[in-house]
């Protein structure tokens, strides 16, 4: 029972809600959800985003009886939770669980065969050996690790201190004008609403310029909204990749001996960077970056 007290106590430390403010929200959804519409190709189904490679019918069906469409579907919420569990909460996990059925071989000897690989986001806390979670009713479930892999995501190997993007949000909400404008527009005669806003904009733009995020284009350039749109873009691939790298490390060293198995997100092929570094030599207008940058035309 003791136990379980311990467990629940810093599962509500780890799991404290966030900080809720003007920002919060867009801030979450717009860079750590939705990656199959942000950074697919145009062409594809948006619903087919993450496909299995190879397309060997054997092992496609391991992961949802040969449904591409369910399957990219499934895996693209699963991955969403663990970028959205990163940013607030430092970590995320991943459990891998298998299916095997039993079968004879050519000697007539009973074999085990893998016949179905579960891939699901999970909360909690793993200790011992196990893995417990809060249940819907305030209790505590547990398994038993060894059941299957379970993958942990540390947002400090991604290159941040597992509270930075928490922080941000917390620090940003100091530049809502918003809620305190009106008092002083009442109260002070010398206080000039749109130089406020101006300071406190290029305070806002200047905490968050290393990701591309910027809660709105008003007041913004066409160029400098773009440089942004391309950060974003380049900071969303790269926390992309390196979830998609330590999913397909575990299932190919694990699971599926097949050398050319990955899980594979059909992002965007354009060169964002080498782009942006045209426009700077004025070898593309700001009317063919935009093409580029949120059409995808490199023609």
């Amino acid at each position: 029972m003791n136990n379980i007290l311990r467990i629940k106590r810093k599962m509500e430390k780890v799991y404290k809600r966030p900080i809720d403010n003007i920002y919060s929200h867009s801030f979450y959804s717009e860079l750590f959800s939705g990656y199959e519409y942000s950074l697919s190709e145009e062409k594809i189904n948006r619903r087919d985003f993450y496909i299995i490679i190879p397309d060997d019918k054997e092992i496609v069906e391991l992961f949802g009886n040969g449904r591409h469409y369910d399957f990219s579907y499934e895996f693209s919420q699963s991955i969403d939770r663990v970028l959205y569990s990163m940013a607030v909460y430092g970590k995320a996990y991943i459990f891998v669980k298998t299916d095997y059925i039993n079968e004879s071989d050519a000697n007539g000897k009973e074999i085990k065969k893998l016949s179905a690989i579960h891939i699901g986001e999970v909360k909690g806390i793993p200790k011992k050996g196990k893995f417990y979670s809060k249940t819907y009713s305030n209790g505590i479930s547990e398994f038993n690790i060894e059941e299957g892999k379970l993958i942990t995501f540390d947002l400090k190997e991604f290159g941040y201190k597992r509270n930075y993007f928490k922080n941000l949000v917390k620090h940003l909400g100091k530049y809502d004008i918003t809620s305190n404008s009106l008092e002083l527009i009442n109260t002070e005669p010398a206080y000039d609403f749109s130089v406020h806003a101006d300071k406190n904009r290029k305070r806002f733009l200047k905490k968050v310029r290393n990701i591309g995020w910027s809660f709105g284009t008003d007041g913004l350039s066409d160029s400098y909204i773009l440089y942004k749109e391309i950060q974003m873009k380049l900071f969303k691939m790269q926390m992309l990749q390196n979830v998609l790298m330590k999913i397909n490390q575990v299932i190919a060293t694990e699971y599926i001996p097949n050398k050319e198995f990955e899980i594979k997100a059909l992002t965007s092929n354009v060169d964002y960077v080498g782009a942006w570094t045209k426009f700077q030599s004025g070898e593309l207008t700001v009317s063919e970056l935009n093409n580029i940058v949120w059409k995808g035309l490199t023609d």
